[in-house]
């Protein structure tokens, strides 16, 4: 075999090696969510209004009545969304399927950023070190943190895809492309910016500390100057249009702010971590044990920046985000991901002295943030990894639909309807918040039509035995099950429940 003949064998491997890094979290996530969707019943609040906001809406971004009663970017900036939102028109697929979509592109970004550096800058390009580079590609992919973000299908994972990608086109130099990530970065949420400019700055910071001129980092800096403006900017305009709401007091700060503040508090938050959040801070102990092995606190940059983000969400009011649950943990992927980065910028100097391949340290801190994965917060039921394998059919997902539409067609004869957190995500359109389970004006229901494996399993059994719900139903070949006071005929479909 010629050399010629070696280098295009290499180049097709390292190719089909990209492949299996984009195809196996993007098919998995898009199982994952339509299974969040089709069979346990998805949050309509979360991912029911984030799908319905990507699939042929319009530049305004409006979220149904069901979803919210306020404008979407008085909840988050995200114009991003704008041509996201327009593509959908351009594509054969249904609102879930595209959201699905847009989810697995979002977890596989990452791994392309991991798969890019590991193959150009630290050369894991040939055999067992191609190999290698696919699998720790693959792990960041399923890292604790990425685990606990996809059980609640959201789309911070999209900040953390593009902004890695961002920061692997920033060290190998292509910054026309980095440019281009780094916009689709700062404009999915309002607070993107900041935390990527938190990370630079800590580094050139430490730079500066040990001598490095800061004009060898001028390109970096114009990208933290923007980053920072834009999220300032953006962030002011949204506080002086809003209606008296803005995100950082309802979710963090609470009104008057600090008003639930107390060391109680912060003390059993702290304790909560220690216990039930080493999936998140387990690799944090470890690249800083790293950093300090290594002699190379720039090892360490991405951990200190984020932790303004660790005392806003220690101090909030919100459960979800003092308990850093689901996707409130996407700026710590950042920093896990960031000594790939730092010793590109920064390597390790001692003379004499042998050192762990990166990708090995690196794979074993991710292998970290595999611990007490059980203890996450999973409300939606996701279990893994069955929730990656087990896609419902595309028959499944038709018959769930028309399942709906036939139910919709008939509702005036159900008398007063209660739906649970999936029916509105699959279908906010058709109905309004007093019908949603969760709204406090629902005392009494003629019908309730529901998913039995919903989270909301026990208001659902509470209302139906309230309401003396005795007539059962369910739509075959769906998970959709109807509780009704009355006998129901003339709805195509339905057929009482075998008991």
């Amino acid at each position: 075999m010629t050399n010629t003949d070696k280098v295009a064998k290499n180049r097709l491997a390292v190719w089909l090696g990209l492949v299996v890094v984009v195809a196996v979290p993007l098919v998995t996530n898009m199982i994952l969510v339509l299974r969040h969707f089709y069979v346990l019943g998805g949050f309509w609040s979360d991912s029911g209004a984030i799908a319905s906001l990507l699939w042929h809406n319009s530049w305004r971004l409006e979220l149904l009545s069901v979803n919210s009663p306020l404008p979407f970017w008085q909840i988050h900036i995200s114009p991003v969304f704008v041509p996201i939102t327009l593509m959908s028109w351009l594509v054969p697929l249904s609102e879930i399927q595209y959201f699905g979509l847009f989810c697995g592109i979002s977890f596989a970004l990452p791994a392309v950023a991991v798969y890019w550096l590991l193959v150009t800058s630290y050369r894991m390009r040939q055999g067992i070190a191609l190999l290698s580079a696919v699998f720790v590609s693959l792990l960041f992919a399923y890292n604790g943190m990425a685990l606990a973000s996809a059980r609640n299908p959201h789309f911070e994972m999209f900040i953390v895809g593009t902004g890695m990608m961002f920061m692997a086109a920033l060290v190998r130099q292509h910054y026309r492309l980095a440019t281009l990530f780094f916009c689709l970065c700062i404009t999915t949420r309002e607070d993107a910016g900041l935390h990527l400019a938190a990370i630079f700055t800590i580094f050139i910071a430490i730079q500066k500390l040990q001598g490095v001129p800061l004009r060898r980092y001028q390109t970096i800096m114009w990208f933290i100057a923007s980053g920072i403006f834009y999220s300032v900017f953006v962030i002011a305009i949204q506080k002086y249009f809003s209606d008296g709401y803005n995100v950082l007091g309802h979710v963090y700060l609470g009104s008057p702010p600090f008003s639930n503040l107390s060391w109680r508090g912060i003390l059993n938050n702290l304790d909560f971590y220690a216990a039930a959040r080493l999936y998140i801070f387990l690799p944090l102990y470890l690249t800083v044990f790293w950093a300090a092995r290594a002699r190379n606190p720039v090892i360490a940059a991405g951990y200190i920046s984020v932790i303004p983000w660790a005392l806003l969400n220690l101090i909030a009011v919100s459960d979800w985000a003092n308990t850093l649950s689901g996707y409130y943990c996407f700026p710590f992927m950042f920093a896990a991901f960031w000594p790939l980065i730092g010793l590109q910028f920064a390597p390790s100097r001692e003379p004499g002295k042998k050192h762990w391949h990166p990708a090995v340290v690196f794979s074993i801190i991710l292998l970290s943030s595999l611990t007490d994965i059980r203890l996450q917060a999973n409300p939606g039921h996701l279990d893994f990894p069955i929730s990656f394998f087990r896609a419902p059919s595309l028959q499944w997902q038709h018959k769930t639909d028309t399942a709906l539409a036939d139910f919709v067609s008939q509702k005036a004869s159900f008398g007063q309807i209660a739906v649970d957190s999936g029916v509105a995500a699959l279908d906010p359109a058709d109905y309004v918040p007093s019908q949603l389970l969760q709204s406090p004006t629902i005392a009494t229901a003629d019908t309730v039509i529901y998913f039995p494996a919903s989270y909301q399993i026990g208001v659902i059994d509470a209302v139906i035995k309230q309401n003396d719900l005795k007539f059962s139903y369910q739509f075959p070949g769906t998970a959709l099950r109807v509780a009704s006071d009355r006998p129901v005929t003339g709805v195509a479909g339905l057929v009482p429940l075998a008991h």
